[in-house]
Formats: C-alpha cells, sequence, structure tokens
C-alpha cells in the first residue's frame, strides 16, 4: 500500500473510509511535531511551517473568508483552491522531511510508532460511530481514576528518582529509553 503523508491525517482518515481508501500506511507531520515538541505552541500547518520552514502560508480564511460569509471548499473559484491545495501538499511534505529524521534524532520513534500513530484509526472510529456515556458512571469513573492516576504518577516519579511533566512524550522519552534503558 502507499504511504500517505498528512497534516491532520485524522481529519482525512474520515474522507479515505467514505470513499474506501485504506488508511495505512500513513505518517502525520502534526503528529510527529506533538510528539516532538509537545509543549512548544501550536502544531497546526500554518504554525509548523513558519517554525520550520519560515513560510506564512495562504490561510483557508483567505481563500474560502470566514463567520457566517465562509464558502466551503466547493464553492472557492478553482485558481484559489488549486493554489491553496497545492501550498498545502507542498508544505506537509517539507514538514514531513524536516520533522521526521528529528524522531530519530531525539529518540522520539518509539513514541510515536508505538503510541501516538496507532490511536489514530481508533479516534477516527470513535468519532465516525460515537460512543455511548452514561453520565453517572462516568463522573464515579473520572472520579477513580483521578486517584489511581495520581497514584501512579507518584509511583513513576518514585521509579525514575526525579520528578519530571508525565504528560510530555519527550520527558517520558527521556526516563524510560534513556535513563532506565528500555528497548
Amino acid at each position: 500500500s502507499v504511504l500517505k503523508v498528512s497534516q491532520n491525517i485524522k481529519y482525512d482518515a474520515h474522507i479515505f473510509y467514505r470513499y474506501g481508501v485504506r488508511l495505512a500506511p500513513f505518517d502525520d507531520t502534526m503528529l510527529i511535531s506533538y510528539a516532538l515538541d509537545c509543549g512548544k505552541g501550536g502544531h497546526g500547518m500554518d504554525e509548523l511551517s513558519k517554525r520550520w520552514l519560515d513560510h506564512d502560508t495562504v490561510k483557508f480564511s483567505d481563500v474560502a473568508g470566514s463567520g457566517k460569509n465562509q464558502k466551503t471548499f466547493d464553492e472557492v473559484d478553482i485558481k484559489s483552491a488549486t493554489k491553496y491545495a497545492a501550498e498545502d501538499a507542498d508544505i506537509t511534505l517539507r514538514l514531513y522531511e524536516v520533522l521526521k529524521p528529528r524522531l530519530a534524532e531525539d529518540c522520539m520513534t518509539s513514541v510515536y510508532e508505538t503510541l501516538e500513530r496507532p490511536l489514530v484509526p481508533v479516534i477516527a472510529a470513535m468519532e465516525r460511530e460515537g460512543v455511548k456515556v452514561d453520565p453517572a458512571v462516568l463522573a464515579k469513573l473520572s472520579a477513580d481514576f483521578a486517584q489511581r492516576m495520581a497514584a501512579s504518577e507518584a509511583e513513576a516519579m518514585e521509579l525514575a528518582g526525579e520528578h519530571f511533566n508525565i504528560g510530555s512524550p519527550k520527558q517520558i522519552s527521556d526516563i524510560l529509553f534513556g535513563k532506565l534503558g528500555l528497548p
């Protein structure tokens, strides 16, 4: 199957699904950026293009308008739509070429490939199909999990021998693969 390189592939996954296109294999520049730099500002194409390519992108609002006057993409004139879509594809590929090698350089390949990327089809399916929720059960579970999470975080800090941001893929990677030497 053909590798699909995308910026926010979860959005594209819904379109692929409608047309029977198999999602895998894929890479996502937004997810790669998040795995590498979760705490460094936005991970949208406009922000990443400026940060990594020093390029200001054509904004969707410049092409389609905004607010109640915003057009759907099929209503945008073909010349503007073509320019926007071509730049979108070009910037995505250029970001991929910059960011993908950084996963290995920053020892984040495992985080991306085992945690971030596999969740895309799962979350896309949940969004498509919906999830039944009992609010009372959810509230109880939330309280229980908050207690268990606090205990687990304290245990993780103790095992690591230092305090770290458990929400940071970079810091988790440093602890697991650097300090603790996990494969």
